[in-house]
């Protein structure tokens, strides 16, 4: 009887676990989409498009940290069923004594998942960069109108010579 009990409460932990993997899935997809939109508004500059990304990346967020402590309860349920440390029970250790009818699943879940993650890497790495991009370019123009970087304040005069501009003509030089 403690037997029959085992396998039911384990055959919940399963369904579980495939139902909270699934809508982390279909999580980190919409978490994929919001960034590739903050990456469009990051391209053409739309500052209220951004914003509203910005709002919008929250809940989800919250949810995915929601996901990923049910996820853990049910890793430290198995570790304890399959007497386990539950450090050592990773998604791919999980598929392996899943039952076959959810290792299946969790093998497409996981594959899933990591694809997802790679597209949120990929896209939060070229954010990065388009926003670095852009620091360094209108700390550029800054430095050009303030004069505060002699570096990068230089400029060919008439006869091809770098020089620098006068110091009384801090915002505007019309030299090319």
């Amino acid at each position: 009887m403690n037997d029959l009990k085992l396998v039911d409460n384990c055959d919940e932990i399963f369904v579980d676990l495939v139902e909270i993997l699934t809508e982390e899935v279909n999580l980190y997809g919409q978490l994929s989409k919001l960034l590739k939109n903050k990456q469009d508004a990051i391209v053409i500059g739309d500052v209220e498009k951004l914003r509203s990304c910005l709002q919008d990346e929250q809940p989800i967020t919250q949810d995915a940290l929601m996901l990923a402590d049910r996820r853990k309860d049910c890793v430290a349920s198995l570790s304890q069923i399959y007497k386990m440390d539950e450090s050592e029970l990773k998604l791919k250790i999980i598929i392996n004594i899943a039952p076959p009818k959810y290792s299946i699943k969790l093998m497409n879940l996981k594959y899933r998942i990591k694809d997802n993650l790679d597209l949120i890497t990929k896209i939060n790495r070229e954010n990065s960069y388009l926003l670095n991009f852009s620091i360094k370019h209108v700390k550029g123009l800054v430095n050009i109108f303030l004069m505060t970087d002699e570096e990068s304040s230089k400029i060919y005069d008439m006869d091809g010579i770098v020089s620098s501009p006068e110091k009384e003509y801090k915002m505007l030089n019309f030299q090319i």
